[in-house]
């Protein structure tokens, strides 16, 4: 039996190997979650305009993830 060539977005997208859920790590989990507020803040956005000047959305949930996080240990 011939093998189907994938279409559309599987054809341009390498294949990535699943991440265990218990591989993430706190900061993972604030990321995520400052990614979902920033996006219903902002929208769909990919750069978002700062202070500091540009910066893409999911360098800022990072950000977000890492503040969260010191907040956490004080």
């Amino acid at each position: 039996m011939a093998r189907k060539k994938p279409e559309g977005l599987a054809a341009v997208v390498a294949k990535q190997d699943p991440v265990s859920i218990q591989d993430l790590t706190m900061q993972d989990f604030f990321a995520a979650f400052a990614l979902q507020g920033l996006l219903a803040y902002y929208g769909d956005h990919s750069v978002l305009s700062t202070d500091d000047g540009m910066t893409s959305i999911h360098a800022a949930a990072f950000d977000h993830a890492d503040e969260m996080l010191q907040r956490r240990a004080a």
